[in-house]
């Protein structure tokens, strides 16, 4: 095979990898963007007995089943994560903790990523208004919950929701311009490397 040939030959793979690497950037800023697309409310149990957790989200409408969400809760007494997606603009945040009246340790975020693109749920931010006797700072971030005796239907506002989303969409923001940073500087990278292989003799 001649000088010619070789030359053509890489220069070929060069471009090949260039367009490789570009499109993998396109589709992995395609799957961020939609993955970005909707918050969710995120879950992380450490004490509880077999029960289901429930959110209800407001968008006009009040408290409704149509506007709903449920995870069963195994009771293993093991970590357990669990994820519900949630409307990208509501106007208010309903949890149900439990369906019965044992103590729970939790934590809750809303966001995508919960250590760095979400917003922790405080006691602060947690108002009991049915049946919930305390809500208080556990360990770790942890919520604890205390019932009162035979309650059959506890469950607490998220206060202050539109300012929590407007906080999210500015770190959703932040996110995918971040991403498209590093995506530039790799794809400049490939470029430049690219251009460099096309000079070689």
């Amino acid at each position: 095979m001649g000088l010619t040939a070789l030359k053509c030959t890489r220069i070929a793979g060069a471009a090949l990898v260039l367009l490789t690497v570009l499109a993998m950037l396109y589709l992995a800023h395609s799957t961020l963007k939609s993955n970005l697309r909707y918050p969710a409310l995120m879950v992380e149990v450490f004490e509880s007995h077999p029960t289901c957790i429930k959110s209800y989200w407001n968008t006009g409408n009040g408290w409704n089943e149509s506007e709903a969400s449920s995870k069963k809760i195994h009771g293993t007494y093991k970590f357990q994560a669990i994820r519900m997606q949630l409307p990208r603009r509501f106007q208010g945040l309903r949890i149900d903790p439990s369906e019965t009246c044992d103590p729970q340790e939790m934590r809750l975020h809303i966001g995508w990523f919960k250590d760095w693109a979400s917003i922790r749920i405080t006691p602060e931010r947690a108002t009991g208004l049915h049946q919930i006797q305390r809500i208080e700072q556990g360990d770790d971030g942890r919520l604890v919950f205390t019932f009162e005796p035979g309650c059959n239907d506890p469950h607490f506002i998220v206060s202050a929701i539109p300012e929590a989303l407007q906080l999210l969409e500015a770190k959703r923001i932040q996110l995918l311009t971040m991403f498209r940073v590093i995506a530039g500087i790799i794809a400049t990278l490939a470029t430049l490397l690219t251009l460099l292989s096309f000079r070689r003799p």
